[in-house]
């Protein structure tokens, strides 16, 4: 159907360009599981790819209900979830186990 290719090509111009965002999360969140740090980095996880992500969508979409919006949060999500990530490994991982 070319409502769904249309659909799906829209989805890929948005989120393709900031996949990078997803790869570095996986970096750090893979690096703070490495020092043992499983329960902050699924916290950050829950609350940037649930919790973050669904105020987001309630209150953009109590505006306006362009498809746009869901994909721009997953990005979003990911960038919000690797920043978690990122201060966590620099402030608590790195000072702890980089003596």
């Amino acid at each position: 159907d070319p409502g769904v290719i249309e659909a799906g090509s829209a989805m890929v111009k948005v989120i393709a360009p900031l996949y990078y965002f997803f790869g570095f999360m996986e970096i750090f969140v893979g690096i703070n599981r490495g020092f043992g740090k499983a329960i902050p980095v699924m916290i950050f996880s829950t609350m940037s790819m649930i919790v973050i992500r669904q105020i987001f969508l309630a209150i953009v979409f109590s505006f306006s209900q362009n498809i746009f919006f869901i994909h721009i949060c997953y990005p979003m999500c990911w960038a919000i979830a690797m920043l978690f990530n990122v201060i966590y490994y620099f402030t608590v991982v790195r000072k702890k186990y980089m003596r």
